[in-house]
Formats: structure tokens, sequence, C-alpha cells
């Protein structure tokens, strides 16, 4: 056993000190002794179990058709945020409070109709970014609206209009490692007119046209100021396209 040990140590070292082109040649060349490593194994630790179910009601009641979002938060503590179909129509937020989960509250007393998007992000600072869509109705300019709000220290800032338009949009929106805060959006149907908002001092940046150069089915922003696009071709399956 302790000259299998040795054997094993010495292609090692060897392997780690070679060229990389090397390393290949005396892993494949190399004559190893029978191994045999214990398994390992844990058994389930009682501390981690499934907690007692927790029973309570949402009032507004949501809007059944429309993505309820989840976000856990610094302290591990989830946050429930949803659009509803009764008069007023916001976007509500709940979490877990000293005595249960607090009464629903709204995020913003925003104008029109607010709609879930995606679920908000949180960043190293602790504080939770949500973007919404918001439609102000038939007859308006511009009706479409994403929206935008921050949550820290127990309380929501003041909304903010990130995009007015006159079609349905989406948008997803990341904190930078930096701090600053960017808005990636296109246009719900096509996934075409996709723009990059920037956040400063006065406000959202004007919208900065960003064109990947193929079809889209999904966009992803990062966290270091870029952002992901996913496309398929439908004609000549199964391509599928991919840029940053």
């Amino acid at each position: 056993m302790r000259r299998n040990r040795i054997a094993l140590i010495a292609v090692l070292i060897l392997c780690l000190l070679a060229p990389i082109g090397e390393r290949r040649a005396i892993a494949q060349d190399a004559v190893l002794p029978n191994i045999y490593l214990p398994l390992l194994a844990r058994q389930l630790d009682p501390a981690w179990d499934w907690q007692p179910m927790q029973t309570f009601s949402l009032n507004p009641t949501p809007n059944i058709n429309d993505s309820i979002l989840m976000l856990i938060d610094s302290g591990g503590d989830p946050h429930l945020l949803y659009d509803t179909l009764h008069t007023p129509r916001y976007i509500f937020h709940t979490y877990p409070g000293l005595q249960g989960w607090i009464t629903p509250t709204q995020v913003a007393d925003t104008l029109g109709i607010s709609y879930t998007l995606f679920p908000p992000v949180r960043d190293q600072q602790g504080t939770i970014h949500l973007l919404w869509q918001n439609y102000l109705g038939v007859g308006v300019a511009n009706p479409y609206r994403l929206m935008y709000a921050a949550f820290s220290s127990g309380a929501w800032s003041a909304e903010e209009e990130v995009l007015r338009t006159g079609s349905e949009f989406q948008g997803m929106v990341r904190p930078d490692l930096s701090g600053g805060l960017r808005v990636t959006s296109a246009s719900t149907l096509t996934f075409s007119s996709v723009y990059q908002f920037e956040r400063s001092a006065t406000g959202w940046s004007a919208p900065m046209l960003v064109d990947p150069g193929h079809m889209l089915l999904r966009i992803w922003p990062d966290y270091r100021g870029g952002v992901h696009f996913y496309g398929q071709s439908f004609y000549s399956l199964p391509n599928v396209y991919y840029s940053h």
C-alpha cells in the first residue's frame, strides 16, 4: 500500500510540473496501481427538515393569469409580489413579520394597471430591486410603461418611470457589481427593438438600441453590465444562437 501511494504521488507531481501537452502524455502513459477510495456518506441531519406548513390568505387576491414573484432576502426570509384583478390594480408585496405574514401592501400608488414581469433581484447591500409593467389605458398616448422601485429598511422607494412607449414591452433589472443599475427591455411580441437603460443621479438614461444581429427568444442581463441573448432558427433547426 505504501508503494502504491508513493507511485501515485510521483505521477501527480510530474503532471503538475510538466507543461500541459506533456501532462496529457504522462496521464496516458502512466500505469497507476489499483487504488481504492472510501465512500463517504452522511446521514440526514435531523436539523434539516420540512418545517410545518404555513397557511395564510392574500388580500387582495392574486391575478391567476400572472405570476406570483418570489425572492429570498439577505436574512433568509421570502418576499412575495403579485398583481391583482381587483381595483386598485397595483403590485402588492408581503413577507413574514413577527406576527406572521404582513398584510399585503402596494409597492407604489401607480396610475393605470400594473403587471408583474420577472422576479426582483437583490444587490450586495440587501436592497431589493423590482421592475414591473404598467398600462395607462385606451386613449392615452404611449400607454405602456416600465416602472422601477427598490425595497430597503422595510420601505419602498418612490416609483420611477424607466420607459414609456406605444407598444407592450418587457424588461429585466440588474444591479452591477459597482452598485449601478441597468434595465434591458424588448418588445413582448417580437423580441425586437431591444434597449438598454442606465440609472444615474439624474434618473434613467435615454434608450440605447442593442442589435444582437439574430433572432431572440431569451434576454438575460448579468451583474457586470452586460446582457446575454439567446435565439433559435425556425428555418434551419436545430441551430441555436447566442451573443453577449
